[in-house]
């Protein structure tokens, strides 16, 4: 019987111990995370600048707790309907500790309730001033639903004076909408910056050369 036991014993610290381990390489992956979970709208705005031109009023953002991808909420983000005349723009930009050398993929969940109303898309990686950024266009699928957006860093482009990745303090979501467009959506969820990737999506820059 005591046999036994130390048996037991033994098994479940092997298994805590392969648990513990793997816990750990997993941790080590990811090296940072944004989900939303905010407490309050105020601790958002303090991490978060969002500013939006070319719309008929102005832009509403807040915490959303219903329609979350991962997590308990995301964030959204409420666009009037676009003047007439000209492009509109949105941008959502974001500071960030991670040293981007370690970097090898920036993933979110991006959600549009009108797709058809978008127009291009870009992520930005850039300086606090943003004189000296990286640039990947096309970023955003133009379908209904969430939409898992992967972009390596590999993917990126210099734009701008001369970046440098050890000078990154900055990313920055960017839509436009063409004018005359009704009034949008837009939900965001589950940022993460990782040394590990995942399968980016087949981007291309056709919409600007």
């Amino acid at each position: 019987m005591t046999t036994i036991k130390i048996h037991v014993i033994v098994f479940n610290f092997a298994v805590l111990a392969v648990l513990m381990l793997t816990s750990a390489a997993t941790a080590e992956k990811i090296k940072a995370v944004d989900g939303f979970e905010y407490v309050t709208e105020e601790q958002l705005n303090a991490k978060w600048t969002i500013a939006a031109t070319g719309f008929s009023g102005p832009v509403k953002i807040r915490l959303n707790t219903k329609d979350a991808k991962e997590g308990r909420q995301c964030l959204e983000v409420i666009l009037p309907a676009t003047k007439a005349d000209g492009i509109a723009r949105l941008t959502l930009d974001v500071s960030t500790t991670v040293l981007l050398r370690d970097i090898a993929q920036v993933r979110f969940w991006l959600l549009v309730d009108r797709p058809e109303s978008a127009g291009a898309s870009g992520l930005y990686l850039g300086d606090k001033e943003w004189k000296n950024y990286f640039v990947r266009y096309d970023i955003r699928k133009n379908q209904y639903g969430w939409q898992k957006i992967c972009v390596s860093l590999s993917d990126f482009k210099k734009e701008g004076a001369e970046p440098s990745l050890d000078t990154v303090t900055q990313m920055r979501i960017s839509l436009w909408f063409p004018g005359n467009q009704p009034a949008n959506r837009i939900l965001v969820d589950e940022l993460v910056w990782d040394n590990v990737e995942e399968k980016s999506l087949n981007l291309n820059r056709e919409w600007w050369e």
